[in-house]
């Protein structure tokens, strides 16, 4: 009997394996892709090896792509055992693709084979069966193999630490549901380095110290109190791994920074109404994606999921459902229904991704589901379970397992279809668009690539229709989000090349106007240097004095800018009436008095007429100590405008 047991285990556990193999193996020929360079090809704590694991270990992920601890996100990130993992590949194969992803699919493969005997140690006093038992966690761990959703954590190689996270986390439920009559003290041990290690690998792990002991109160006999007592030691890990946090970051759980712009906090500007409302609509999107999975995109950025108000009908429908579950589970909680439980574990283990409290850089993202997945093949054993206690439960098993059927061959469908789009930055750009039509990063990013290809094309013709077509995304990245900066870059990128191809100089300087009413590009200013040579000299001076005074003085007071256009404008035509009243002004208001002095005083020998210069020219004379001039400028001033008395 137990030889044939270890046979059916192992032959199932073969085929978990398999599934997973078949499945992903395209994978392996796939790119780097997304933040794969900030984790992998463009980290030079990873590229140095094993050497770089103590750099990994001590600082924030991202250090190693930007040089310094970045401040991006005021949560930062530290999740130090997947790049660890990327660090040793890369000192015995370099940056052999396939190679990492082929670990991809090991350790998900591996993930996978763990869910099956957590699923078994889990039902283990529910189903009566062993062999059932068996069965029916091989199947529903298949059906988390093949799930869609779990495409982004597999193909995109920075998923890695997803599913470790979920790896080491199952390890740790694993050995705390052991009987602990058995091995206490080495069950507990294993737990808890597993725990520590999920830690490391991402901090959404710490959904499990919730989950551990809520599984143990649902599916074991112990009281509610006894789980929680013993649950309780997995604040051990907890506290090691914020030390070894703490140590790396300098701060817990947030650095303090406010997040700049909605890329990296979709709810920077929104009211707080309107940020719980829009959350809990994601939430409901997160339940539907779990059970129907499509479509799939990578890119759920500004605006792709729409700000919610609270009166909003989508607002008020995920309200009632979101907190009728929560509610729901909480009055179950005594009767240990283990509909209570699958609602408090996909809450747990979304809570931290959801950000209600830390900020997630995003409106939502398919990944931060794949722990929350697992709610499926949970509820499938423990409805099929339940069909064995029916009266026509034979005819109820054959319409399940039908059901079965056509639920897995959608879902393989649905990730069959959708793994291609990992290939390249070309295929996933293609495919985001295409579902992300919201997302001004989606548009964006389609746009990069477009330009990208252009710039490498010599035909005026067909560089021609490149930058049309490209300029299309472009324009609608900007249409959703109007000062996206790296969609402006973009749109300056472009103007300059159809600048190349047509001549057009009006054109390109409308653009650049364009662009500099939403916000100030470093872009604008490098072409300018080039262009401003090779350019009529009245045409420039009027578009510099345009850009300084009238578009960044004037409407955007963003002085610096302005002062740098307006100190072109004056190296091209020295004696620009406009240019040296611009001058002025704007060193008035930067509070460059003798500045504003020298350039006030070349103004009123061409114009003595314009009561504004002689009121600054007063005022910086006053404020450099010079009275006597002072009052005499004011006196003119208030003889050119008497108005100015009353300022």
């Amino acid at each position: 009997m137990k030889v044939h047991q270890l046979f059916q285990t192992s032959l199932y556990l073969l085929l978990i394996v398999v599934a997973a193999f078949v499945l992903y193996l395209p994978t392996l020929s796939y790119d780097f892709v997304l933040d794969d360079k900030v984790v992998i090809s463009e980290n030079d704590f990873v590229k140095n090896g094993t050497a770089g694991i103590p750099d990994i270990f001590n600082n924030d992920s991202f250090t190693g792509y930007f040089g310094h601890q970045q401040t991006l996100l005021s949560g930062g990130r530290y999740r130090p055992l997947s790049l660890i993992v990327f660090a040793i590949e890369y000192q015995i194969f370099g940056l052999d693709t396939s190679i990492f992803h082929l670990f991809n699919i090991i350790f998900y493969a591996i993930s996978c084979m763990l869910l099956y005997f957590v699923l078994t140690e889990l039902f283990k006093t529910k189903v009566k069966s062993g062999n059932t038992l068996k069965l029916l966690s091989f199947v529903t761990s298949l059906i988390f193999v093949i799930h869609p959703v779990h495409t982004e954590v597999v193909a995109n190689i920075k998923g890695l630490d997803e599913i470790l996270s979920l790896l080491f986390s199952l390890t740790a439920l694993y050995f705390f549901l052991k009987d602990k009559a058995k091995n206490k003290f080495l069950n507990i041990s294993l737990g808890l380095a597993s725990m520590l290690l999920a830690l490391l690998s991402k901090e959404n792990s710490l959904a499990f110290v919730f989950i551990i002991p809520f599984s143990l109160y649902f599916f074991r006999k112990d009281s509610l109190t006894d789980s929680l007592k013993a649950g309780a030691v997995l604040l051990i890990p907890v506290f090691i791994y914020f030390v070894f946090r703490y140590n790396a970051l300098g701060f817990l759980l947030s650095s303090g920074i406010k997040e700049s712009g909605i890329m990296n906090d979709p709810y920077i500007d929104v009211s707080f109404m309107d940020k719980i409302s829009t959350i809990f609509y994601t939430l409901l999107l997160y339940i539907k994606l779990i059970f129907y999975p499509n479509p799939l995109t990578h890119d759920y950025y500004p605006y792709q999921i729409s700000i919610e108000g609270p009166l909003a009908i989508r607002s008020i429908i995920s309200f009632a459902i979101i907190i009728s579950l929560t509610v729901y589970s909480f009055l179950k909680l005594k009767t240990k229904k283990l509909s209570s439980y699958l609602i408090l574990f996909f809450l747990a283990s979304i809570f931290l991704m959801s950000n209600i409290i830390v900020n997630v850089g995003t409106f939502m993202n398919e990944r931060f589901i794949f722990t929350a997945s697992m709610v499926l093949p949970i509820l499938i054993i423990y409805l099929l379970n339940k069909t064995f206690e029916l009266k026509y439960r034979q005819q109820i098993i054959y319409s399940a397992t039908a059901a079965l059927l056509l639920l897995s061959l959608v879902y393989y469908y649905l990730s069959y279809k959708r793994i291609p789009a990992w290939e390249n930055t070309k295929t996933l750009n293609t495919a985001a668009v295409k579902v992300s039509k919201n997302s001004a990063r989606a548009n964006c990013f389609m746009g990069v690539w477009m330009y990208n290809d252009l710039i490498k094309v010599d035909n005026l013709d067909e560089k021609a229709k490149l930058i049309k077509d490209a300029k299309v995304y472009i324009d609608k990245s900007l249409e959703i989000f109007p000062e996206y900066k790296d969609a402006l870059v973009m749109k300056a990128g472009l103007a300059t090349s159809q600048y190349k191809v047509d001549k057009d100089m009006e054109s390109l300087l409308q653009t650049f106007k364009e662009i500099l009413l939403k916000r100030h590009i470093d872009y604008v200013d490098e072409y300018l240097d080039w262009l401003i040579p090779r350019a009529p000299k009245n045409r420039m001076t009027t578009f510099l004095f345009d850009c300084g005074y009238n578009i960044m003085a004037k409407k955007k007071k963003d002085y610096k800018p302005a002062l740098n256009y307006l100190s072109k404008a004056y190296s091209l035509s020295p004696n620009d009436e406009r240019v040296l009243f611009g001058l002025t002004i704007v060193n008035y208001l930067m509070k460059n008095y003798s500045e504003a002095i020298s350039y006030g005083e070349k103004f009123i020998v061409l114009n003595n007429k314009n009561a504004d210069i002689y009121y600054k020219l007063g005022l910086s004379y006053n404020f450099t100590g010079k009275f006597d001039k002072a009052q005499l400028y004011l006196n003119k001033a208030y003889a050119l405008n008497p108005k100015l008395k009353n300022k």
